[in-house]
């Protein structure tokens, strides 16, 4: 028997935007996104097969926090369960139970509170007694990873330009696009009075505390057709790798090896011999400048240490020939650990010409996601790959 094909439905997502101190309790979120969904298409929860949902109990505050944020995701006498990643790996799990035919369809669901103070739930996720006593939080192994980086390839003197050329672009495109959190765009000269968070960082090089959720319908072709939806979009591959835990253990901190293999895997599945000339658009989990470089080589847009050059030239980027993060990337709007799965919404409305202002010019055939849970820097960190293909 040949496994079955998962399509992408449709989707919502609420209001991205700051957290604050009287904000209605965290599993809101999840209910107002998956209803929008069941309205969308006149559904009603008994026609829900699944309910997958991503999301940490440490970055809730709360212990089994999907008690509450399953249930208001439409779970409630269903299959439900919760993955402890990024958005993706849902994706990933729901994926499976369509093609396993154990559901027809299904909603994955993330959100993001952000009622906790990463830096500091980032530090409980690592050793007790050596790397935790020393501080150094998610924010920290970016900025050791992104120094790490520009010494190695000889692109200090070059970091100012590079930066800001990534993050003005980012935010630029995320000021025309109406689900994005940071709408306000930001000049070169703006960035260069910001004060460092951790050196090389400044405060606008890592991403925003988003407070918002988005849900996804996912079904079969059975699904499909009973819904009479004609601009499904099929999951044609998801691949995942994460790293090794501790620095030892020949950690190379100036390129990102789990997205390099979970992009290759996934590349070998969806037939791509050619990312550049065959994947229309790329949407990446930018978490720093550098890591967008990074990020790039990984992907096979560009040999090691060469990223920097696609840059400088201009080739690269939310209007380039190879577009990268049209939606406004990570840098403009990151409701962790629901980031990866708002992509992969924001890819499905590129890929049926719903995208809106953002909307790419001309016909396009797939799009690629990559999704990244970083609550413990890099260390243990997972990179997911999604390729989506139109119909």
């Amino acid at each position: 028997m040949s496994l079955g094909r998962t399509m992408i439905l449709g989707g919502c997502v609420t209001e991205m935007r700051d957290p604050e101190p009287k904000d209605e309790a965290f599993y809101m979120l999840p209910f107002r996104a998956a209803k929008c969904v069941l309205d969308s298409y006149s559904l009603d929860p008994g026609d829900i097969d699944f309910v997958v949902s991503t999301g940490y109990d440490i970055v809730d505050g709360r212990m089994i926090s999907n008690m509450y944020s399953g249930m208001a995701s439409g779970g409630f006498l269903k299959y439900e369960s919760r993955i402890a990643d990024d958005g993706t790996l849902a994706l990933a799990y729901a994926d499976a139970l369509i093609r396993s035919y154990e559901g027809e369809l299904g909603l994955v669901v993330g959100y993001a509170a952000q009622e906790v103070d990463l830096s500091l739930a980032s530090l409980q996720t690592l050793d007790p007694f050596v790397y935790r006593p020393v501080g150094i939080n998610y924010i920290a192994q970016f900025a050791m990873q992104a120094s790490a980086y520009l010494n190695q390839f000889r692109l200090l003197s070059k970091w100012d330009e590079l930066a800001s050329t990534i993050v003005v672009g980012d935010r630029r495109a995320a000021s025309l696009n109406p689900r994005a959190h940071l709408k306000r765009g930001l000049t070169r000269e703006e960035l260069a009075r910001e004060d460092y968070i951790v050196w090389p960082l400044r405060k606008s090089m890592v991403p925003p505390m988003t407070r918002g959720a988005v849900a996804l319908l996912l079904g079969d072709e059975s699904a499909a057709r009973q819904l009479m939806l004609d601009t499904g979009v099929e999951v044609k591959s998801i691949r995942w790798f994460t790293d090794s835990y501790y620095f030892g253990f020949n950690k190379q901190l100036t390129m990102i090896l789990p997205l390099a293999r979970a992009a290759r895997e996934a590349y070998v599945e969806a037939n791509v011999s050619n990312p550049l000339k065959e994947i229309d658009f790329y949407e990446v989990s930018d978490v720093t400048p550098a890591h967008y470089m990074m990020e790039l080589e990984a992907l096979g847009l560009s040999k090691i240490g060469g990223s920097s050059r696609l840059v400088e030239s201009g080739e690269v980027g939310p209007d380039s020939p190879i577009i990268v993060n049209r939606s406004g990337g990570s840098l403009s709007t990151d409701p962790y650990p629901a980031g990866g799965l708002l992509k992969v919404y924001e890819a499905y409305l590129q890929l049926t010409g719903k995208a809106g202002p953002v909307q790419i010019k001309g016909s396009l055939r797939r799009g690629l996601v990559h999704g990244y849970s970083y609550i413990s820097g890099f260390m243990g960190q997972t990179h997911s790959v999604v390729i989506l293909e139109g119909g």
